[in-house]
């Protein structure tokens, strides 16, 4: 028997991955990949492991006790200038072919005392550095089309009042021209 599932009624309850062998040792860093309230588990929190029990339950030295069936980690050594923002550590590495002025400053601010930069050609990052960091916004990018749209629809209705206006002085004048004529 074969029943089909309403991906849109149940999106939130499905995870779709492969299954993968993680090594895990005491002393690993692992990095929390969605939150597990019930176990106090935060999305981007790094934890190390202090001890694995033999139900596969994992105990960081921050005090988490991570259950067997949560699945949602892995190895916490790396990880992206965006999920590390907010927390400093003595030492940073951060490896790039290219960052505009504003992730330079959030990764390299990472560090408390050294941030070292790896790059394939340190002149084509310097060469984007010195672009502009900031996206533009949805109002910002129709803002000159809606200031263009609202000239062109003033003008359009003054186009549109001028023919009016000269339709109802025809109008009025042939009238009174026809009144003229019917009343000889």
């Amino acid at each position: 028997m074969t029943r089909s599932i309403d991906v849109g009624v149940h999106a939130k309850k499905l995870t779709v991955s492969l299954a993968r062998t993680l090594e895990i040792c005491p002393g690993d860093k692992i990095l929390i990949r969605r939150n597990g309230r019930s176990a106090g588990l935060i999305n981007g929190q790094v934890l190390t492991v202090s001890c694995i029990q033999t139900d596969g339950s994992l105990e960081t030295k921050e005090g988490k006790l991570i259950p067997p069936a949560f699945r949602h980690f892995g190895h916490g050594y790396v990880v992206t200038s965006y999920k590390s923002q907010g927390r400093t550590h003595d030492q940073v590495v951060i490896a790039a072919e290219q960052l505009d002025a504003k992730s330079a400053y959030v990764a390299c601010s990472r560090g408390r005392k050294e941030a070292q930069i790896f790059t394939p050609s340190k002149e084509h990052l310097f060469q984007k550095l010195g672009r502009p960091a900031d996206r533009l916004a949805a109002t910002d990018v129709i803002g000159s089309s809606r200031s263009a749209f609202w000239q062109r629809e003033k003008q359009l209705a003054w186009q549109r009042a001028a023919k009016d206006a000269d339709f109802l002085h025809a109008a009025f004048s042939h009238s009174r021209a026809h009144e003229i004529e019917l009343g000889r």
